[in-house]
């Protein structure tokens, strides 16, 4: 059987746990849902987990959580925190974190260039009236000082 690793675990910055696999729990229907801990499956991580975290020296059944589905993995988890947390492990938050990264690298490399290739002509501000190099094709104004002064001196009641 599987037993769970330190990379199964997700703890947060402030110590507490966000998020731990479904499969080392034991469904316990009494009187409200819990969830147990299967000591067999915990035996290898508890002595340094409790050591990293916040929690009690011995387990105790858990009973408000939120079980979740990991977008990366498609696995069910545990989550501890209020907030939707969409990774069940280390693992996959490394991985959505690197697309996240891949996604903002991006964007930001398309806003480096023009949306248009510029012919760089000069044009005549529509506010003063000075003569400026465009470097965009629609541009109208030489200063972004012009242009909210031309936006507030139009809609100036």
């Amino acid at each position: 059987m599987r037993k769970v690793t330190p990379e199964d675990i997700r703890i947060s910055e402030g110590g507490s746990i966000c998020s731990m696999p479904l499969w080392a729990f034991r469904k316990d229907e009494d009187i409200f849902v819990s969830y147990d801990w299967i000591p067999e499956l915990w035996a290898d991580v508890w002595p340094g987990l409790a050591e990293r975290i916040r929690i009690y020296r011995d387990p105790k059944p858990v009973s408000s959580v939120y079980v979740r589905t990991c977008t990366v993995c498609g696995e069910e988890f545990i989550c501890m925190s209020h907030i939707p947390s969409r990774s069940c492990s280390k693992r996959c938050w490394r991985a959505l974190r690197r697309e996240y990264v891949n996604q903002r690298r991006k964007i930001r490399e398309r806003r480096k260039y023009p949306r248009d290739p510029v012919d760089h002509d000069w044009r005549q501000c529509e506010h003063c009236g000075g003569v400026f190099e465009q470097t965009r094709k629609d541009a109208r104004f030489c200063s972004g000082k012009c242009r909210v002064a031309h936006h507030r001196a139009a809609n100036a009641g």
